[in-house]
C-alpha cells in the first residue's frame, strides 16, 4: 500500500539545488505519546469497521487511515478518554497520531466469563468505558441476539492484558470448565427460557431462539430436573443451566466444539510509479492537512521512499506500507534536504 497519491515527480537535479540553497528548515513539532499511559494495548490492528482514523491531534484533521494488518500500540489514559494516541510499525514505516477512542477496536485476549454465562469470541467487539492508572478496565460485553440479560449492561473490570486490538483465535470452551458429557438438544421456541450460573441459582438472562436452527445447544451437565447448556452465537459462547422441561431432546452426538475466530483483510494499493530513493538513515515524515503540520513518524534506512512533488523546502513522498492509506486531502511529505542524501533506487 501507499501512504500517498501521485503527483509529478520531482528530478534529482530538484533535489541536489534545494541542498544547495542553503540549510536545513525545521521540522514542525513532533506528534508524541504520553510518558505515562494507564494501559497501553497492542497487537495486530483489525479495525471497526473499515478503517480508523490517524489525526495530527486530538480533534485535528486526519492525515491517514488504519486497515488492518500492522502492529499498532494504543496508549490510553486513565479516566474517560475521547481520544488515545497511536502508533504505527507498517514494515519500513513509523507512524505517529491521535485517534477517537471510539476507533479503537477492543477484542477479547483470551476466554472470559463476562457475568459468568458469556465468552465473546475473538471476532467480537467490546466498549470500553474507562481505564484506571492501575491497568484496569471498564469495558462492556455488548450481547448477542436472543440472550435477554436481566441486569442490563453486562460490564466486568478487567486487566490490560485480557484484552487486544487484533482478532486472536479464542477457546471459548475452556471458560466453560469441566463437561459431563455432551449430547445435542434444542430450546423450545416462542419461550423466553431463564438462564443461570449455578443451578437453581438467580436467572442471569432470557434466552428465546428464532428457529429450529437457531435453537440447537449441547448439553454439557445435568443436575436434578436442570441441564447445563452451550448455546453458540455468532461472536459468543453462552453457558450456564435452564429447566430440562425447557429443552427438546434429540439423539445423543460425539462431537460439536470447536474454535471460533475472525480474520481480518488485507488490501493492495499499487505504488505511484515515480522516482524511487533510498536513505542510509532513518528519513522523517510530516503530514499535512490544509494548513496544519505535524511530524508524524519517519520511514526507517533502506526502505524505498517514491518521490512525488517538491515544494517550499518539502518533497510529497510515498512509501509502501500494508495497512496505511493515505487520508483524502492529506499529504505526506519529507524535507528535500534529507533525501538529497539518498541514492536512486532502480526498479
Amino acid at each position: 500500500m501507499v501512504v500517498q497519491l501521485p503527483a509529478a515527480s520531482a528530478s534529482a537535479s530538484d533535489l541536489a539545488e534545494e541542498r544547495a540553497e542553503g540549510g536545513e528548515i525545521s521540522l514542525p513539532p513532533r506528534l508524541d505519546v504520553p510518558t505515562a499511559a494507564a494501559c497501553v494495548l497492542e497487537g495486530p490492528f483489525q479495525p471497526r469497521g473499515e478503517a480508523a482514523l490517524l489525526r495530527l491531534h486530538e480533534g485535528g484533521p486526519a492525515f491517514a487511515e488504519l486497515r488492518g494488518g500492522v502492529d499498532v500500540r494504543v496508549h490510553l489514559p486513565a479516566g474517560r478518554p475521547a481520544g488515545v494516541a497511536v502508533e504505527v510499525n507498517a514494515g519500513g514505516l513509523s507512524l505517529r497520531g491521535h485517534a477517537h477512542l471510539a476507533a479503537i477496536p477492543v477484542r477479547p485476549a483470551r476466554p472470559l466469563a463476562f457475568h459468568g454465562f458469556a465468552v465473546p469470541l475473538g471476532s467480537a467487539l467490546l466498549d470500553l468505558h474507562e481505564a484506571t492508572q492501575g491497568g484496569e478496565l471498564t469495558v462492556t460485553w455488548p450481547g448477542a441476539p436472543g440472550v435477554m440479560p436481566v441486569s442490563g449492561p453486562v460490564s466486568e473490570r478487567l486487566r490490560c492484558d485480557d484484552v487486544t486490538v487484533g482478532e486472536l483465535e479464542i477457546d471459548a470452551v475452556r471458560a466453560a470448565g469441566a463437561l459431563d458429557g455432551e449430547r445435542e438438544a434444542f430450546l423450545r421456541l416462542g419461550r423466553e427460557i431463564p438462564l443461570s450460573v449455578e443451578p437453581g441459582g438467580p436467572v442471569v438472562a432470557a434466552l428465546r431462539a428464532r428457529n429450529d436452527e437457531d435453537a440447537a445447544v449441547t448439553v454439557v451437565g445435568t443436575r436434578g430436573a436442570r441441564v447445563r447448556v452451550l448455546w453458540w452465537r455468532e461472536e459468543a459462547l453462552v453457558v450456564g443451566w435452564v429447566p430440562g422441561v425447557e429443552l427438546r431432546w434429540s439423539a445423543p452426538f460425539s462431537s460439536v466444539i470447536g474454535d471460533a475466530s475472525g480474520t481480518g483483510l488485507l488490501g493492495l494499493l499499487g505504488t505511484a510509479g515515480g522516482e524511487r530513493r533510498v536513505c542510509e538513515v532513518d528519513v522523517p515524515l510530516v503530514a499535512q492537512v490544509g494548513e496544519q503540520r505535524a511530524t508524524v513518524g519517519v520511514v526507517r534506512a533502506g526502505t524505498r521512499i517514491e518521490v512525488l512533488g517538491r515544494r517550499a523546502g518539502y518533497t510529497r513522498v510515498a512509501v509502501a506500507a500494508g495497512g496505511v492509506w493515505i487520508q483524502e486531502g492529506a499529504q505526506i511529505l519529507a524535507r528535500t534536504s534529507d533525501l538529497a542524501r539518498c541514492v536512486r533506487a532502480g526498479g
